[in-house]
């Protein structure tokens, strides 16, 4: 993959409260399940509170916001490719297997269409693969801003992911996806700013691209109006696992749970341990695997339904052996007023924890939290002090933080 930064030489970049952003998604469907769409939706939802409008191009959608709620949306046809069609794409191109899976004709079309609107005055492309479409504007406005939201530590993701999988393909496609991030970095690190969520991602990148721009751009989470219901001492202790049960992480994440922790809980627990597995276009392998523990899968739910089973649950669970993108659901769970067990592969990506919560990777830790946290119960008092850990990180927190990043970075 060849990449060809334009030149923007003598233009002076100002970030303008008063224009409207666009925001280019490939990836961003709606209803949104996976932890991508969710960051990039919310947030730009809430930063259409502090602009005229935001307008988001998504995978088959293109969605207007204006003071945070939706003022129009309109479809349009978009030929999507599958995983294998652009897996072999990548190999045959040597390129970024998620720039062969979204960025199609179609999408591409839509981009170039509102690139040339001169009006934003801000412009994110989410995921580096999304990059090279700087290329393509042809707005002529010198000082417009370009923001990328990097999401996770492309390196550290591509070479997990080759690292744990034993398809062949999936190795090739995960180490030219790596190659090829190295060469976006190089290309656009100093014709957009960065946006990373977290300073381990940034560090990921530093290296490749020492001094580049950025702005630490934490995720967000959404409040509920109203807590959880307090949970009685001697409950039985109900564990919740929440993400998209297609995604390979997850997926690996579920049978490490079930390998190393599930069995010394259900030992020392017996018939007081509940564990619900709660997302959207549940694997096989994930059916499978709650078919065999007698696990309650709740698939494609509903959001009210999710809060009703985030209100009745002891801990969420993240048990994942490797993680680069694990933050929304470390914060959503505290926002419900719910304390977490999870691996320490996921310690960099929240800044504070509360007492409760157990970043472990032994199950007799797992399971001596669940006994203490059974034992007291969980009080209102306690679900405030979680919810609380939460709070300062609402998307609306966060859009007014990286509105006044923003202004002080392109001033």
């Amino acid at each position: 993959m060849s990449v060809t930064p334009p030149s923007r030489a003598g233009s002076e970049p100002r970030f303008d409260p008063e224009a409207p952003s666009l925001v280019l998604a490939p990836h961003l469907a709606w209803p949104t399940r996976t932890g991508a769409n969710l960051a990039i939706d919310r947030r730009w939802r809430a930063m259409s509170q502090f602009l005229p409008y935001v307008d988001l191009v998504g995978r088959e959608a293109i969605r207007r916001y204006a003071e945070g709620a939706v003022v129009s949306e309109r479809s349009y046809a978009n030929e999507e490719r599958s995983r294998i069609e652009a897996a072999a794409r990548t190999v045959l191109r040597r390129s970024h297997y998620l720039r062969e899976k979204f960025l199609t004709p179609d999408f591409v079309a839509q981009a170039q269409a509102h690139l040339a609107d001169s009006a934003y005055g801000t412009v994110l492309f989410s995921y580096l693969y999304t990059a090279p479409l700087l290329e393509q504007d042809p707005s002529g406005r010198a000082d417009r801003v370009y923001l990328i939201e990097t999401h996770n530590d492309d390196f550290k993701w591509y070479r997990t992911l080759r690292e744990a999988t034993r398809n062949p393909l999936s190795k090739l496609t995960a180490r030219l996806s790596e190659q090829a991030t190295v060469q976006l970095v190089q290309a656009y690190a100093d014709q957009a700013l960065l946006l990373h969520v977290t300073e381990a991602d940034h560090q990921g990148y530093e290296p490749l691209a020492p001094g580049h721009r950025f702005f630490l751009n934490w995720v967000g989470v959404e409040i509920p109006e109203a807590p959880s219901p307090p949970q009685p001492p001697e409950d039985v202790v109900r564990l919740v696992f929440v993400g998209s049960l297609g995604v390979t992480m997850n997926v690996d994440a579920l049978h490490h749970f079930a390998e190393r922790f599930y069995p010394a809980l259900k030992e020392g627990l017996g018939a007081q341990l509940a564990v619900d597995i709660v997302g959207s276009n549940p694997a096989e392998a994930v059916t499978q695997l709650c078919e065999t523990h007698g696990w309650a899968l709740h698939a494609n739910v509903s959001d009210e339904r999710l809060r009703d089973l985030y209100a009745s649950a002891t801990f969420s669970i993240l048990p994942f052996n490797y993680a680069t993108g694990a933050k929304l659901k470390l914060l959503e769970s505290l926002a419900h007023g719910v304390p977490f067990l999870a691996t320490t592969k996921v310690e960099a990506q929240i800044d504070q924890v509360h007492p409760l919560c157990l970043l472990s990777d032994e199950p007799a830790g797992w399971l001596g939290r669940a006994r203490a946290v059974q034992a007291d119960g969980l009080t209102e008092e306690t679900r405030a002090a979680l919810v609380a850990v939460a709070e300062p990180h609402s998307w609306t927190a966060r859009a007014r933080v990286l509105v006044e990043g923003l202004q002080q970075q392109f001033a």
